[in-house]
Order: structure tokens, then C-alpha cells, then sequence
């Protein structure tokens, strides 16, 4: 009896035991901005029924949430989406001469233990270099963000905010672009996300600034990818063991003999090499939220 009774126990906790090692491997992550919903602009009409807050100027070029498909709005933007309009939403054009500085943007809760938050959106604008432009920015919620008419000054991180951290800007592009990046949070915190536009009432193109399918991931952890023995196109699946090219949700590991070549723009966390890193003709440029540790015998050309 006693010899069955330990081999009955066995029976229990072995399954038991493979379902703790296994959840011991998983990833926890929340969905906080979902670009089927909220993100997409997809609840509603307003900014209100997709629970972001607006704020316009007296300018007129307004952020409005509308179905317009003008200028680089097909594929993958679709349904209602967010884009500065002069005429309502019915396009996303702008009136060049008209300044205009305004605001969208949401609190989230940093969840605990994911203090990764890991943002991806589909945005359109042309603008005016270092003028007329998208702006996004994280913020405490003891910020409130202010439209107005008066031009802060030239420059992607020039803003008439204050107390706020500058995470990118976007303009100079007429079709559609994908934007992706990570903001680090501290878990029990609220973070306010807020999207700008700011263009100086003289010169600039459209199409104005028009975002959809934001997304908006909280993670506890970021896998790290590392490139091939032989490296290779950093745009190239085939240069990443496991064949996914890297983005802002990962830490990077080139190893000794490996030689990648930046042929993207580049966003990712940690970026640690000890092969080779360089780039080809095309200046792209290379955001790394977290460090760069190049060690002794590797090459960052």
C-alpha cells in the first residue's frame, strides 16, 4: 500500500510539474491600445468612443476621426482612422498658412512586472522637413497638453510642452509607413501617450499627419535574437536564427565572425556585438532604447 501510494502521488505531480515548467517559459504581456479597437479607431466616430482625449487649437487644421481614403489612406489603413484635416475629414490635406499645434492622447497603466511597452502604428505624412510634422510623446498624467496657435520653433523634438519625453517624429513620407518603438514604464505607473501635430503656417505638402491600428503591448521580458554565424542583410530573415528580423521588442546578439548589414531603419532594445556591424549606402538610422555593448574585437562601422 505504501509503495502505491507514492507511485499515485508520482502520477499527480508529474503533469502538474510539466505545467509549472512550462508556464515558467511564458512571456506575460498585456494588449493596452488594441488596433482592431481603440487603436484603430474603430469603437466610433470620436476620439471619445475610442478613449482618447482631444485637444484642437483655433487652427485650421484639426485632428479628426473619419473614413477618407484621400492621399495614401488605402492599405493597411481601412475604416475610421486619425488624421489632421482642413475641411472636416474629407481629406487629409492642410492649410499651409494657417498655424496650427494639436493634441490627442491616453493614460495606461504600466501592468506589474511588464514595465516593456512596445508601440507599432501605420502613419502617412508629408509636411514640411523640421516644420510641419507628427510628434509623439510620453508623459506623466500631471501633463495636459496644450493646442495653440503659436509655432513652438523649428525641430522634430521642439514642442511647446513641458515635462514630457520625446519618443519620435514622423513627416516626409506620401505612403504609407510603419512606425514601431518601445517606451519603458515603471509597473503601477500611468503613462500618458500623446500624439501631436505642429506645422508653422508657412510652406509644407500634403498629405497632413494620419495614423491608424495603433498598438500598444506591456511585456515582462524581450527576446533576444542573434544573427547567424555568417550574418548577412539586417532586413533579411535568413541573417536571424529563427528567421524574424528583429524589432523595439528585442534585444540583438551578433556573434564573433558574423557580419550584418544595416539596410533598414533599426529599432530594438539591447544591441550586444562581437562581430561586425556596418552599414550600406543608404544612411538609415539605428534607435536602441537600451545599450550598446560592443565588445573587445568587434567591429560597429
Amino acid at each position: 500500500m505504501t509503495i502505491h501510494y507514492k507511485k499515485t502521488i508520482s502520477r499527480l505531480l508529474l503533469p502538474l510539474l510539466f505545467v509549472l515548467l512550462g508556464l515558467t517559459g511564458l512571456k506575460a504581456q498585456t494588449t493596452l491600445i488594441n488596433p482592431a479597437g481603440d487603436g484603430g479607431f474603430n469603437n466610433g466616430s470620436t476620439f471619445a468612443s475610442n478613449g482618447w482625449t482631444v485637444v484642437n487649437s483655433a487652427g485650421a487644421n484639426q485632428w479628426v476621426v473619419g473614413s477618407s481614403t484621400t492621399t495614401a489612406m488605402g492599405a493597411p489603413f481601412s475604416g475610421n482612422k486619425a488624421y489632421i484635416s482642413n475641411d472636416a475629414g474629407v481629406s487629409n490635406g492642410y492649410n499651409n498658412g494657417s498655424i496650427s499645434v494639436n493634441y490627442f492622447y491616453r493614460d495606461v497603466v504600466v501592468p506589474a512586472g511588464q514595465p516593456y511597452l512596445v508601440y507599432s502604428f501605420n502613419w502617412v505624412c508629408n509636411g514640411e522637413s523640421g516644420w510641419d510634422m507628427i510628434q509623439v510623446f510620453a508623459a506623466p498624467t500631471s501633463v495636459t497638453p496644450t493646442a495653440t496657435t503659436t509655432y513652438p520653433g523649428s525641430g522634430v523634438t521642439t514642442t511647446n510642452l513641458t515635462g514630457v519625453t520625446f519618443i519620435n517624429s514622423f513627416h516626409l513620407q506620401t505612403t504609407a509607413q510603419t512606425a514601431s518603438g518601445m517606451i519603458v514604464g515603471v509597473p503601477g505607473s500611468t503613462v500618458r501617450i500623446i500624439i501631436g501635430w505642429k506645422n508653422d503656417g508657412s510652406g509644407g505638402t500634403a498629405p497632413a499627419g494620419s495614423i491608424d491600428n495603433i498598438s500598444l503591448i506591456a511585456t515582462s521580458s524581450l527576446t533576444t535574437i542573434s544573427a547567424t554565424a555568417n550574418g548577412g542583410l539586417w532586413s533579411n530573415a535568413a541573417t536571424w536564427v529563427g528567421g524574424v528580423v528583429p524589432t523595439a521588442a528585442n534585444n540583438v546578439s551578433i556573434p564573433s565572425g558574423s557580419v550584418v548589414t544595416v539596410d533598414q531603419v533599426v529599432n530594438v532594445n539591447d544591441l550586444t556585438n562581437n562581430g561586425i556591424i556596418q552599414w550600406n549606402g543608404t544612411a538609415n538610422a539605428m534607435t536602441l532604447t537600451g545599450s550598446l555593448i560592443n565588445n573587445s574585437g568587434a567591429r560597429f562601422l
